[in-house]
């Protein structure tokens, strides 16, 4: 069974960024021999920001067609650096683990992560128990009447899904042995060897950001014979 990556985005903002980090992200499934899986679009909601929470729909998607591989989650701002990084080494060094993260900064609870680089070895049995607990938080949450507003909602009210995994680890302690850290000098920064990432926080202008993003993207792929 192939491992799987996956990325997804809203059909407004964040579809042109898709468009370039998708080149890096393609040509690293087709070298490491893995599928490659993307959506643009709202899984379920109504308004683009709801895009948030496809990759929590994806994964149980995944679930249901009995895949019990790994699943790489990038957002649609990262993308892979080294293309030629030997994942399937990395991924059988680390099957103990159900879920591969990367903290919030060096100071970080375990349960601060960023979700926007996540790993989930669905061949670990908590795996699915993680995924179907943020699918439960996730119905929660489209209750709401925050949810039916066209806006984020209020970070206190911490409805997101990255609070959601936040929330979840923090009430599941007993999770924290089958979560591996890496750092964010691997992946999930700006400066990472293997994926990187560019935080909305580093470049608020979506229009910059884009342009950074794709010029970061033509830097990778230069002079790079794609598959």
């Amino acid at each position: 069974m192939k491992d799987v990556l996956i990325q997804t985005c809203d059909p407004v903002e964040y579809a042109t960024i898709l468009e370039a980090t998708s080149r890096t992200t393609r040509e690293f499934c087709h070298r490491q021999d893995l599928k490659y899986r993307s959506f643009i679009g709202v899984k379920r909601g109504h308004w683009p920001w709801h895009s948030t929470y496809n990759r929590l729909h994806m994964l149980k998607e995944l679930l249901d067609e009995g895949h019990r591989g790994w699943v790489l989650y990038l957002d649609a701002d990262a993308y892979i650096f080294d293309l030629d990084f030997p994942i399937a080494e990395f991924l059988k060094a680390r099957t103990q683990s159900a879920l591969i993260g990367v903290r919030a900064n060096s100071t970080a609870e375990y349960w601060d992560i960023n979700a926007g680089v996540l790993f989930v070895n669905f061949r670990h049995h908590l795996a699915e128990a993680i995924v179907l607990d943020l699918i439960k938080r996730h119905e929660k949450a489209s209750r709401t009447l925050e949810f039916l507003e066209n806006r984020w909602p209020d970070p206190d009210l911490r409805l997101d899904d990255q609070s959601l995994l936040h929330s979840a680890l923090l009430e599941n302690p007993d999770w924290q042995t089958s979560l591996r850290h890496e750092p964010q000098s691997l992946m999930n920064s700006m400066h990472a060897s293997f994926i990187r990432h560019h935080l909305r926080a580093m470049t608020p202008d979506i229009c910059e950001r884009i342009k950074s993003i794709q010029t970061e993207v033509e830097d990778v792929l230069k002079g790079v014979k794609l598959g």
